[in-house]
């Protein structure tokens, strides 16, 4: 049975610095910099020629109608009960249903974009509301990060570092933007008033300090 990954006692409060690395094309300049050791990766980030994320975070049913997924998710499952580098984590859903052998799940909880709901980070839950990469950073929160690194999380247009496109994203604004942008800023405002820190390494739209 997979393990709400927050009940876990792994933490992040020793270190310095945790990368969370999105799929944007900002990201693949600084791919070969990152410590993998420290590193939530998202979604396909994982097909990265030089990404191998310790810590591997899915949300959205719509991954169970792509190849990559379907053909690398049942693999890497397999391969983590022998040597547990890389942890496969899923909304406890559609993905948590498929792959009912997964390591380990979040809740969900109430979304970040209700207006009469508490904003930032709830006990128990990874909200949603702000993307996978939202959910990362809640998990980083939770797991004591003192600062979060993002890499590759321009949240805009539908590109891949790989060159591929997002043709299942429907939180896309006309002028290429994701709807996700202001809860996620308020999200990442919400942690830096609650003693974690969230920079940039590469270009995004995001209200953070680009280093």
């Amino acid at each position: 049975m997979p393990i709400d990954i927050l009940t876990t006692p792994f933490t992040f409060e020793r270190l310095d610095d945790i990368y969370i690395v999105g799929t944007g094309p900002s990201g693949l300049p600084f791919h070969e910099d990152i410590p993998m050791e420290r590193c939530i990766g998202v979604n396909k980030i994982i097909c990265g020629d030089n990404i191998i994320p310790r810590y591997w975070l899915c949300s959205a049913p719509a991954l169970l109608k792509e190849d990559w997924f379907r053909e690398l998710t049942p693999r890497l499952i397999k391969f983590h009960v022998k040597l547990p580098f890389c942890s496969p984590i899923f909304l406890h859903g559609p993905l948590t249903e498929a792959y009912p052998d997964v390591p380990y799940f979040f809740k969900s909880g109430p979304s970040l974009w209700g207006t009469n709901d508490p904003p930032g980070c709830l006990p128990g839950y990874l909200r949603s509301g702000a993307g996978v990469v939202g959910r990362a950073i809640q998990l980083a929160y939770w797991k004591k990060a003192k600062r979060v690194i993002l890499v590759g999380v321009d949240m805009k247009g539908r590109g891949y570092f790989d060159g591929t496109k997002n043709k299942t994203k429907q939180s896309i604004m006309p002028d290429g933007t994701w709807t996700e942008l202001p809860h996620m800023n308020r999200l990442i405002k919400w942690c830096k008033q609650h003693g974690m820190d969230v920079v940039s390494l590469s270009e995004t739209l995001l209200d953070v300090e680009r280093i």
